[in-house]
């Protein structure tokens, strides 16, 4: 029997000068260290997810706020935050991470291409 096929990953790179970056000052600055935070766990989540596409809706947000422990509006404007800044991308009700892919590319060229297909 073989192994089940894995749509998602259990590990991704994070620069150690990710704080450094323009954006994510952008960020830091707005929301100060919640900004970081919520960002970092929303690219655990992300690659946690099947093809790196999070479910981005009302209930998910929820869900995440009651996971990240602040409030779902606060997570919101974070995440749309994020999104205006081009951290994420938030394309047909998911949320993806363009650069999250681009550093996943060994990982996804390993496996099967079939999921590339389904994107």
């Amino acid at each position: 029997m073989s192994r089940p096929r894995k749509e998602n990953a259990d590990y991704f790179s994070h620069d150690t000068n990710m704080r450094s970056d323009r954006k994510v000052i952008a960020l830091r600055s707005e929301f100060w260290i919640t900004g970081y935070a919520v960002y970092s766990m929303l690219l655990e989540h992300i690659a946690s997810c099947n093809f790196f596409k999070a479910k981005h809706n009302d209930i998910e947000i929820e869900i995440l706020a009651g996971d990240f422990w602040i409030d779902s509006s606060l997570l919101s404007d974070i995440i749309s935050f994020c999104d205006r800044l081009w951290l994420i991308q938030i394309i047909d009700w998911y949320i993806e991470c363009e650069s999250m892919i681009e550093r996943l590319q060994d990982l996804i060229k390993k496996r099967d291409t079939l999921w590339v297909i389904k994107r």
